[in-house]
């Protein structure tokens, strides 16, 4: 299914345009590389409350700049051993780059993350109940990451991120 309009990656997959770069006609694929060749390694230790993620306070401008253009978060992620629920969380984000509860978590937020399965997700990023509200705290995103609150009996686990970006 080709996207029409601009894309900015925030993470890529070797082969992928250069990350940052503004591009146009990408086409979402599910990845087709063995994971951990090519994805974001996300390692979440058993029982703790772990954000993995990314942070651009060095990158050209500081961060990421607010843009109405931008309407969706998209992300492929490949589970781990268990049957999670993650937590996309950013600076400028209500809760911050912390770790947002479950709980606490507006339903947006809630990702299921299948055990040993690679799944795709366009999130809203607007404002509103039904959007991730990215930018609520601020014109400029220095942090996004994906909270996993630990239980008690977790195990390790390693989940993929893919192809992460914001979609306009």
């Amino acid at each position: 299914m080709p996207i029409r309009s601009s894309t900015r990656i925030i993470f890529r997959t070797p082969g992928s345009t250069t990350p940052g770069r503004i591009l146009r006609d990408h086409r979402l694929r599910r990845p087709t590389r063995a994971p951990g060749t090519s994805s974001l390694r996300a390692n979440y230790p058993a029982g703790a409350w772990q954000i993995e993620g990314w942070a651009g306070w060095n990158g050209p401008g500081g961060g990421f700049s607010y843009d109405p253009g931008y309407k969706y978060l998209t992300f492929w992620v490949k589970g781990g051993t268990a049957d999670h629920t993650l937590v996309p969380v950013g600076d400028q984000m209500t809760g911050g780059y912390g770790q947002v509860q479950l709980t606490a978590a507006m339903a947006i937020q809630k990702i299921p993350a299948p055990k040993g399965v690679r799944t795709y997700y366009r999130i809203p990023l607007g404002a509103g109940s039904n959007q991730l509200n990215f930018w609520a705290g601020g014109n400029l995103a220095k942090q996004l990451g994906f909270f996993l609150q630990g239980q008690n009996g977790d195990v390790d686990e390693v989940m993929y991120f893919d192809e992460v970006a914001f979609v306009k």
